[in-house]
């Protein structure tokens, strides 16, 4: 997510405004931008109340698998929930519904963001290594063969 380099960006343009000392413009907006983030993912109610040294996992858009896991992952829980803690199935529908909303929002991002990361060099690689139709040769035509005699 973050950068060493970025994050002693941020560090030095930090530092300089609250000494008072001038920053760069850019500098400014990469600050505020990583601070953004950071609160982003500070105030993500799963990752507020992951306990210290609990692992965690996580998907990003671009992975292929994110959408389908999701929505698989919706649908495991809420019939788990619903077969064996019904009581508690109403109080995770939200996250349930959410998963389902974010499984969408991937695909939109993927579609929206293809060459953002994927180099089009490699999407020319994918293609060519993807299977063509396989078609039977063209028939020949009367006037296309060869005439052997006057």
């Amino acid at each position: 997510m973050f950068d060493v380099e970025q994050i002693s960006k941020v560090r030095d343009a930090l530092r300089a405004w609250v000494l008072g000392d001038p920053i760069t413009a850019q500098d400014a907006n990469l600050a505020r931008d990583m601070l953004s983030q950071l609160i982003d993912l500070l105030s993500n109610p799963c990752l507020a109340s992951r306990i210290d040294g609990e692992p965690f996992f996580v998907l990003l858009a671009r992975d292929p698998d994110a959408p389908s896991t999701l929505r698989r992952w919706g649908r495991y829980r809420y019939a788990r929930l619903e077969r064996t803690q019904p009581e508690k199935l109403a109080a995770d529908e939200d996250k349930i519904k959410d998963a389902a909303r974010l499984a969408e929002k991937f695909l939109e991002w993927r579609i929206a963001n293809a060459f953002k990361w994927r180099k089009p060099w490699l999407l020319m690689k994918i293609r060519s290594r993807m299977p063509r139709a396989s078609l039977p040769p063209p028939k020949p035509r009367p006037n296309d063969s060869p005439s052997f005699h006057n």
